[in-house]
This record gives C-alpha cells, structure tokens and sequence, in this order.
C-alpha cells in the first residue's frame, strides 16, 4: 500500500483532535499536540527544516516510506530536513512538538511558508480506530 491510499483509507475513519497549541518566540514556531495512543498519523511534507520532540510516550515512525518502521521513545530529538513526510504510529499517548524557524505568526502565513499542505486536509490526518491493520504496512 502507498501513503496516498492509506491517507484515503484514513480519511474515512474517525479523526482526533490533537488539542495543537501554538508557541512563538524570537523567530521561532512550535506546533505541539497530544497524540493518543493507537493513532496512525500521515503528516504533510515538510517545506523546511524542522526540530522534532517526543516529550512523553513511546512510538512507531517512519521518516522516508522504504524505511522500515523504529521504534522511538521519550525523550527523543532529531531534526527533518526539507521533503520529508513522518508517518507515526502511537504506542502510547505521545506528546510530540514541531519546531520551525520563521518569522511568522500568521497561522495560514506558516503553514504556507513550512508545509505543502494539501487540500482538504489538516496538519495530521488521524484515525483513532485503524479497522484495517494493512495501514501499518505501509
């Protein structure tokens, strides 16, 4: 399965607010979120380079689709570069925090200038319930 059918599959099952807060401070952004245990999470394309934080929890990420699912548990660190999509899977409430450097504190304005957003969709897309197991196969 590819991340394109799997994000069809996803859209139709039920989505979860990750209850996201927005941090600004002297030119950088910080979206953070709690990500419930049992989420499969597609997030967009990256536009620029961004410092990711697993502040609590344990879980499944994959940073390019051939790599093979790691296992990664809090604390954790690392920074993405531009083009790259995570794709995670929640082994436990996980709180997970993204941070750019920007200028901006336009939410539409940063979105625009760190992510190819897509239409139709928000910065994750969530299924809480994964009624088809094949998703994590991807």
């Amino acid at each position: 399965m590819n991340i394109e059918t799997a994000k069809q599959q996803m859209l139709e099952l039920p989505q979860v607010d990750l209850g996201e807060q927005h941090l600004f401070a002297d030119g950088m952004y910080c979206r953070h979120g709690v990500l419930p245990a049992g989420s499969l999470i597609v997030g967009h394309i990256h536009k620029k380079t961004a410092i990711n934080v697993l502040a609590t929890g344990s879980m499944l990420i994959k940073l390019n689709m051939e790599d093979d699912w790691e296992q990664v548990n809090a604390p954790y660190i690392n920074s993405t570069g531009a083009g790259v999509r995570k794709i995670i899977y929640t082994l436990e409430d996980c709180v997970f925090m993204n941070i750019f450097r920007t200028d901006e504190t336009s939410l539409d304005k940063l979105y625009d200038e760190c992510v190819y957003e897509e239409i139709g969709t928000k910065p994750y897309l969530i299924a809480k319930e994964i009624k088809d197991k094949e998703l994590l196969c991807l």
